[in-house]
């Protein structure tokens, strides 16, 4: 072995390290070994890899949250209708979705920092849970998502396109959805698609490749969602695609992912709250909405119309000249 080194803060320090019995002297000499205290260990599986079993895995806490909520949800009905319980069923859709969405969430998130963890062996950081700035960037996000929400209905009013009326609403629900619900999708959405799934597919394809997937991948999430046509449906890749690459953009633009959290959470909870739900789902709102144009102009709650397209196109523009291009500007600055 040559002479050993001094070790300065980033450089490789060498420790003493005995040889393995099938690799050791008849002595069993201790050797001196390099080692770089800085270094993280390699992740267990090449990127793609890690990408496809990481899909399989949240399809399958999905099949699972879906049979442990579904069995709570008869439960339930058991308990209030007694027999008459599974053919009242279809009229309790928006407990199914509730009580769903409490099991496969959660779900989602264990995974995800298992492989985070002792897949990738790195710290949560990695995808974008970092601990400095975190609750700026959350109301900055939480912000921007109410606000867009409340512009897109009061343009609906004055244009005449959406017709608002007060509707009665269960405090005690709307406390649920509001402090529960709404934020664990928020979370758990953004941590599987723009957290562990956009930086795995940046590290195999690069940044345009895992904001592609992740846009296609986080629409085919929202397939069917809600009440209307086959139009609706076809209306709705698009404009669900542009809003992935939004939130991948807010993802890349302040380097973590509190931002695009609280941006998904808050318009998830302003969408619900002012512009209604889907009738078959009934999650509390202040109003009923209803369309005065084609339902392909303006889709019904739930729904996408080519006006609701063109907003979440503007949208898009908007966070990529105000958040995303002034961040690649600074990049280049302080290289």
């Amino acid at each position: 072995m040559g002479e050993r080194p001094s070790a300065g803060k980033g450089e490789a320090s060498w420790v003493a390290k005995r040889l393995t019995k099938g690799d050791r002297g008849k002595k069993g000499l201790w050797v001196n070994r390099p080692r770089n205290r800085h270094t993280p260990p390699e992740p267990l599986l090449p990127a793609w890899a890690r990408f496809l079993l990481y899909l399989a895995a949240c399809l399958m806490a999905g099949g699972v949250g879906l049979v442990l909520g579904g069995f709570v949800v008869v439960l339930w009905l058991f308990g209030k209708y007694g027999p008459q319980a599974m053919q009242r069923l279809h009229q309790e859709i928006g407990a199914f979705v509730l009580a769903c969405s409490f099991t496969i969430y959660p779900l989602l998130i264990l995974i995800t920092v298992l492989f985070v963890w002792f897949v990738d062996r790195r710290p949560l950081s990695s995808v974008g849970l970092t601990k400095e700035g975190w609750l700026k960037d959350l109301a900055i996000g939480a912000g921007i998502g109410i606000g867009f929400v409340v512009a897109m209905a009061a343009l609906y009013r004055l244009a005449g396109w959406l017709r608002f009326e007060p509707a009665p609403i269960s405090v005690g629900m709307w406390l649920v959805t509001t402090l529960l619900l709404y934020p664990l999708i928020g979370f758990a959405e953004e941590l599987v698609f723009r957290g562990y799934l956009l930086s795995t597919l940046e590290e195999w394809g690069g940044r345009k490749v895992a904001m592609a997937v992740t846009a296609v991948l986080f629409w085919t999430l929202h397939i069917g969602y809600g009440t209307g046509s086959p139009v609706n449906e076809l209306i709705a890749i698009p404009t669900y695609l542009a809003v992935g690459v939004t939130f991948a953009l807010c993802r890349y633009s302040v380097g973590n992912l509190w931002l695009p959290i609280g941006l998904h959470t808050a318009y998830n909870w302003a969408a619900f709250s002012l512009m209604g739900s889907p009738k078959e789902i009934g999650f509390p709102s202040f109003f009923t909405t209803e369309p005065t144009v084609p339902h392909w102009l303006v889709g019904p709650p739930g729904k996408v119309g080519l006006i609701d397209m063109g907003a979440a196109f503007l949208f898009l523009a908007a966070i990529y000249f105000a958040l995303y291009r002034p961040s690649l500007r600074r990049q280049v600055t302080n290289r």
